[in-house]
């Protein structure tokens, strides 16, 4: 697409916009709120979906004696300690690499991830919430250790960087040997880039479960857990040729509602198309129907679809007239609900320094 035609397509979306509702400025984060109301994938650790709260540090663990060692460490005093989050694969063995990339099996055993955290309930409360969850790549056509070119072209690269040190010399100490192992990883990664670059718009199916259980007063015991919520997740995503990718999604989360009008279900199915022709230009545009149905309060049960577009380009295109960095035009919002409620439509534009739209 020209730099030409940029501008026309921006001032047409806001000329289109504007008969709706007058525009506002608002900060990236507003407009990626706005676009993203609906996660159109599965959660990367479906535990943390389910938490209030999340926490930023994930320990990842690798083998089963860290994962029991890292459990061990969220009981003090016999009381759940908040705040813990972790990361595993409990299928890592996958033998060699040839077996792996022949059978699918071992591909999706080793992907698949489990996850588990707490958080508390709320401030001032003595309650935890604790839960668990998997992630299951069923398909993943961008998984570098199953395809054999691959894996040949890392080789290489690793190859090339050890012999760019030159030789380590007789009889190496350990620290020199990592020392060179550390300087090949540094000098491989535009390998790395290059390879997750070309990846990123390759057919992926994945599947993700979590359940949440609320710990009375903290302890950890069978007797004192009830549970919260729980929830599943399914996602697809299709490319459409190099620069195009749809992707679809549906999620339900049921929770345990102890009072009338409390929210038990809830439900989304939607899709995204995303639109990548060159660096500097992105497009997203999704809709999805979401559901939610109350205790007791068939009444208040609602039904309403959401929708958004957003259009981003890099502002050297405007550089004769602001400072350099990205421009954010979106639309998007809840259509009209269940219940009479208006819709909840907007605008938004931002200059921001880091981009929204990422492959």
């Amino acid at each position: 697409m020209s730099r030409r035609a940029v501008v026309p397509m921006a001032l047409a979306l806001v000329s289109a916009t504007l008969a709706d509702r007058a525009g506002a400025q608002a900060g990236s984060g507003a407009i990626e709120s706005l676009v993203s109301q609906v996660s159109f994938g599965i959660p990367s650790s479906p535990a943390f979906a389910l938490l209030p709260g999340q926490t930023s540090e994930v320990e990842h663990l690798v083998t089963p004696h860290d994962f029991q060692s890292a459990i061990a460490t969220w009981v003090r005093d016999g009381k759940l300690h908040a705040g813990a989050a972790l990361d595993f694969r409990p299928f890592s063995t996958a033998g060699t690499l040839r077996e792996y990339q022949r059978h699918p099996g071992r591909q999706i055993r080793w992907r698949t991830v489990l996850s588990a955290g707490t958080a508390q309930v709320a401030d001032g409360s003595a309650d935890v919430l604790v839960s668990a969850g998997l992630r299951i790549p069923v398909i993943d056509r961008s998984d570098p250790r199953a395809d054999p070119a691959v894996v040949r072209r890392l080789e290489n690269a690793w190859q090339a960087a050890l012999l760019a040190q030159g030789p380590p010399g007789l009889n190496p100490s350990p620290e020199k040997l990592q020392q060179r192992a550390d300087s090949a990883a540094r000098l491989i990664q535009p390998v790395r880039d290059s390879i997750a670059a070309a990846s990123w718009n390759r057919l992926k199916w994945d599947l993700g479960v979590g359940v949440a259980a609320r710990a009375h007063g903290g302890v950890f015991r069978q007797d004192s857990l009830v549970g919260d919520r729980g929830g599943f997740w399914t996602a697809l995503a299709v490319p459409v040729g190099q620069a195009v990718q749809a992707s679809g999604t549906a999620r339900l989360t049921l929770a345990n509602a102890d009072s009338a009008g409390a929210e038990r279900l809830r439900g989304v199915v939607g899709g995204r198309l995303r639109v990548f022709p060159r660096g500097a230009l992105a497009l997203s545009a999704e809709a999805a129907q979401v559901f939610a149905r109350y205790r007791d309060r068939r009444d208040e049960d609602e039904n309403w679809t959401h929708v958004g577009v957003q259009l981003e380009f890099s502002s050297t295109f405007l550089a004769r007239f602001i400072r350099s960095g990205w421009i954010g035009v979106s639309y998007g919002g809840d259509l009209e609900r269940t219940g009479g409620r208006s819709p909840q439509l907007s605008f938004q534009y931002a200059f921001y320094q880091n981009r929204v739209l990422k492959r």
